[in-house]
């Protein structure tokens, strides 16, 4: 191996070894050290090297680009585009108060309508118009429509989103009444939607499973792949639970048994992780989490799967838990906020962070940040919350009502980071001509660093903090 003799400089080592250096250094220290000559400019046409720093920065937070995107496919200048990105991001978001960068796009819609979900890197936001019961997929880049199908008027549960290389799914019970009364309308449908996008072909929206709700009082839903399930009404042993299977179109009933609070239903939630079914309950003390494993609700017919109980964990005063609604190896299962005297609480559930579907996942107790009185504007009146992809960020809005106390709206980003197990909140910065007050949903797309805002008259806004 090369060494350094009296004399020479680092330039003067072999591009290999260079190389080998500068992928165990931090990236600002070598984006300083491409510009002090030419030699180490030349190292910066290396696409390993740019590889080697992506790879490095993704396994903090999600990368600007699209979920899962190969990057070993992507050409050199998207490789540094894309890093330089994940750079603005970082930076801005360690401000004090992070600002928007590049311009604001907005559109006016003037029809009744919800952010229905937003596909993690793309520029595609999947939108629901209530008066027509339509799904619409939007490009935010250029603010246009791409696709659009019909799914009902009124949309009463929704299950938590899939999404892998080019391919989002999100599962929902719907019904063409627009004013649902459940003792005088149905029947109501449970629908799958599937957008496909990517680098190397042109998005699209598609229904790929429709099918009656037959298991009575439906609580939640859960979706993965290759299954969606509806977890139905409560017996005296055990909940009803029908899970059908999105390829062939087959239906397995069976049941679960209830070692989870009975007073905790209205809290239930469900979701399908690896080869395993998680149920999380809230009681006002706790969060409780058990499984199942899907080959067994799959085999079973009505015989009530074994039950893995994960544990009781110590929860808030209150219920209120937001559930991770995509990316659970970025090792958060849920989020809660709860008020006490010092101000709002905001509590992260950590869980074990693995890409291997056969692991049982994990859990500890939560992690929290206090939103002091001194920095939001009333922590007993928050208006709007809103989780990122990967449930590690957490916006809340929130603006005092009181006649004597009316204060100015205020927007926070609450970030968790899973390996350091700590908590940061930051004010966001938001244009002028937005009044928050006038906001009536508030998302986070984390991959790319966009608040996207929905206010009272229907304009959707996209500010970028990358």
């Amino acid at each position: 191996m090369s060494s350094l003799k009296p004399g020479r400089s680092l330039s003067q080592l072999p591009g290999d070894i260079i190389l080998e250096i500068l992928r165990n250094v931090d990236l600002e220290d070598v984006l300083s050290l491409l510009v002090t000559c030419r030699n180490f400019y030349c190292i910066r046409e290396t696409r390993s090297l740019w590889l080697r720093l992506l790879k490095r920065m993704d396994r903090r937070h999600p990368l600007p680009c699209s979920f899962d995107e190969d990057l070993t496919k992507m050409d050199l200048q998207s490789l540094i585009a894309t890093t330089m990105r994940a750079r603005r991001l970082r930076n801005n978001w360690a401000r004090d108060e992070p600002q928007p960068i590049g311009p604001i796009r907005s559109h006016r819609f003037n029809q009744d309508m919800d952010v229905l979900g937003i596909i993690p890197g793309a520029d595609l936001v999947l939108l629901h118009v209530r008066g027509t019961g339509a799904a619409s997929l939007w490009d935010i880049s250029a603010m246009k429509l791409v696709a659009s199908i019909h799914i009902g008027c009124t949309i009463l549960l929704y299950s938590d989103v899939h999404f892998e290389r080019g391919r989002y799914l999100i599962g929902f019970e719907s019904s063409d009444e627009p004013d649902f009364d459940p003792d005088e309308n149905g029947p109501t449908v449970i629908r799958v939607l599937e957008v496909k996008h990517g680098s190397a072909q042109q998005p699209s929206l598609h229904e790929i499973f429709h099918a009656p709700v037959t298991i009575p009082f439906p609580r939640c839903l859960f979706l993965d792949s290759r299954h969606i399930g509806v977890l139905g009404d409560r017996t005296e042993e055990a909940y009803r639970v029908c899970i059908y299977d999105l390829i062939s179109d087959s239906k397995v009933s069976s049941q679960l048994q209830h070692v989870l609070p009975s007073d905790a239903e209205s809290g239930l939630q469900a979701s399908i992780i690896g080869d395993y079914l998680y149920l999380m309950a809230e009681e006002e003390q706790q969060l409780c989490i058990c499984h199942y494993a899907i080959r067994d609700l799959l085999s079973s017919g009505v015989n009530p799967p074994p039950t893995v109980m994960d544990g009781n964990f110590t929860k808030t005063s209150s219920v209120g838990c937001f559930h991770n609604s995509g990316l659970h190896s970025r090792g958060v299962i849920a989020v809660s906020v709860s008020f006490r005297n010092a101000g709002m609480i905001v509590r992260f559930w950590p869980t074990s962070s693995t890409n291997n579907p056969h692991l049982e996942l994990t859990f500890t107790n939560a992690v929290e940040k206090i939103l002091p009185h001194s920095v939001i504007s009333n922590p007993y009146d928050f208006e709007l919350i809103g989780m990122g992809n990967c449930a590690n960020d957490i916006l809340i809005a929130t603006k005092d009502q009181r006649p004597r106390h009316r204060s100015r709206p205020t927007l926070h980003l609450v970030r968790f980071d899973p390996d350091a197990r700590t908590t940061r909140a930051v004010p966001l910065a938001l244009p002028s001509d937005i009044h928050l007050d006038e906001i009536m949903s508030v998302h986070l797309e984390e991959f790319k660093g966009r608040l996207i805002l929905l206010d009272k008259s229907w304009t959707l806004w996209v500010i970028s903090y990358s």
